[in-house]
């Protein structure tokens, strides 16, 4: 065997090794949850420079780069910490990693213009453009660059490999659609299809890709609020790909009317808020409004609604809550369609005072929980308008299988906090109160007949008498000779109580 056969041979086995241990090493990631130390969370964005996207990089009308920079800048906070790295296949550069760093640090637009404007278009020594591979780069941004935590990878790529490239590039490619689709700690996905047109020495190119991925649960929702923000939509044309996560927040109910005597409805930070409800008869709500579908880029060819209490704060163990929502099924709804005049129904039954003396003394509680709005045999299917759009850029046979993921979901629900503010009959309290006040009134009056005194007057064996006597204290009457006749003693009420001393004594009291 020549030298350069050996040299060759040695190389082969050695990119064979690097790639079972990237493999190894992504399921491992995959089978296990990110790091339990979790600092703030990182955002990485990985730019894919093998040799099929050598036109995004040198053609003069290319707003490739522009296009990088705009997409920190939408997605990254001022001073939050960002790690730009190019990507390729890794072992395919004897002076550089996959993925290399071109810039690390807090976010500043000046230091994100002078990395963007660093990634070039390396070549191998052979002199042919490096090959991409696309599992290999999640692999290194999940355990190098974000150290196996939480945060956000934004990879830029072409979705293409060469049919001539490596032939694992095809395998590595498929595993890179199946760890976004399966693995449990990818948390959330979306993708944002570009049109770019644009041509170089050797390829041709009519749009991109960029992924945003969640790794680790923390991740998610952080993701699902960049994806809503008004900077990220200012530089994209279309919305984001909801590629994971599709049984959730399929749609938002945005309140139109009320429906219901003597209770008034409010929305404040995405929670429906009802007040005036009646403890003691149970109240019904019915409150209209428009359901708008957050499925981009899927129509809802059919599902079937339900709404149900998911969790309750407060209320007594045992009492249930009626719901139903009209209309009951759903069909043909476009992405960011709306269902006119959708009806939410909620029966709360009465409810029990509060235990206790304390209890007398609530006029209202808040009851917080939220309504799960199902949507059940759901059939979605791509927008007409999207799948025009991939079919001009790509084509469908060249989308990841995870693209194809919403034709799995069966069911899926959106949550709407709901806080009730139920009132309760004064009634009680007021008759407390009133039971006090007599109660008082009472006492004072007995108080009063126990310390006034009395003036009673009358004959004792012919003589008059005139005496004034407190309740329960006692007089004597006497004769001239100072010999006690008759006692005398208060009462409340009434003439006092008599008790003669001696014999043939005559009394009158007037």
């Amino acid at each position: 065997m020549s030298y350069q056969g050996g040299l060759d041979t040695a190389r082969g086995t050695l990119r064979r090794r690097r790639r079972w241990l990237c493999a190894a090493g992504l399921l491992w990631l995959l089978l296990s949850p990110p790091g339990s130390a979790q600092p703030a969370l990182r955002q990485v964005y990985l730019v894919q420079n093998s040799g099929w996207m050598e036109p995004f990089f040198v053609d003069p009308q290319s707003a490739f780069r522009p296009l990088v920079e705009s997409l920190v800048q939408a997605t990254a906070s001022a001073g939050e910490e960002v790690i730009l790295a190019s990507f390729n296949q890794d072992g395919q550069l004897p002076d550089r990693p996959s993925p290399f760093v071109v810039y690390q640090g807090p976010y500043e637009p000046a230091a994100v213009t002078e990395a963007v404007a660093a990634i070039d278009l390396p070549r191998r020594p052979d002199g042919r453009f490096t090959d991409g591979d696309l599992f290999g780069a999640l692999t290194g941004a999940i355990t190098g660059l974000l150290e196996s935590q939480p945060g956000i990878i934004w990879m830029v790529t072409n979705n293409k490999n060469a049919p001539d490239n490596d032939p694992n590039v095809q395998d590595n490619t498929r595993r890179f659609s199946n760890a976004l689709g399966e693995s449990a700690h990818i948390s959330h996905l979306i993708a944002l299809p570009v049109r770019m047109p644009v041509t170089g020495a050797h390829f041709r190119e009519r749009g991109l890709i960029i992924y945003g991925i969640a790794y680790g649960e923390p991740a998610a929702p952080a993701l699902e609020r960049i994806a809503r923000a008004e900077a990220l939509r200012a530089v994209f044309s279309d919305p984001p790909v909801r590629l994971k996560r599709l049984d959730e927040e399929p749609l938002s109910f945005r309140p139109t009317r009320l429906a219901s005597a003597g209770i008034n409805a409010s929305m404040a930070d995405g929670r429906l808020v009802f007040s005036g409800l009646d403890a003691s008869a149970g109240s019904s709500i019915e409150l209209h409004g428009r359901l708008v579908s957050e499925y981009y880029p899927y129509v809802i060819h059919k599902a079937v609604t339900s709404l149900e209490w998911d969790r309750l704060e407060g209320f007594p163990e045992g009492a249930k809550v009626a719901c139903r929502v009209a209309p009951a099924e759903l069909s043909q709804v476009p992405p960011h369609g709306a269902v006119e005049d959708v009806a939410l129904t909620i029966e709360v039954p009465p409810l029990p005072r509060p235990p206790g003396l304390d209890g007398l003394f609530v006029d209202e509680i808040r009851v917080d929980g939220q309504l799960r709005l199902g949507l059940d045999q759901v059939a979605l299917e791509f927008d007409p308008g999207f799948t025009d759009k991939i079919e001009e850029l790509f084509g469908l046979d060249q989308l990841l299988p995870v693209f194809f993921g919403h034709r799995t979901v069966a069911t899926a629900a959106t949550l709407i906090p709901v806080a009730l503010h139920v009132r309760f009959s004064r009634a009680p309290l007021m008759l407390l109160v009133g039971a006090i006040i007599l109660g008082l009134l009472a006492l004072a009056l007995v108080v009063w007949l126990l310390t006034r005194s009395r003036r009673y007057a009358g004959m004792v064996n012919g003589r008059q008498f005139n005496v004034r006597l407190r309740p329960l204290a006692s007089h004597e009457l006497r004769a001239y000779d100072g010999t006690a006749l008759v006692r005398l003693q208060g009462r409340p009420v009434g003439k006092p109580r008599v008790e003669p001393l001696q014999e043939n004594v005559t009394i009158e009291i007037y």
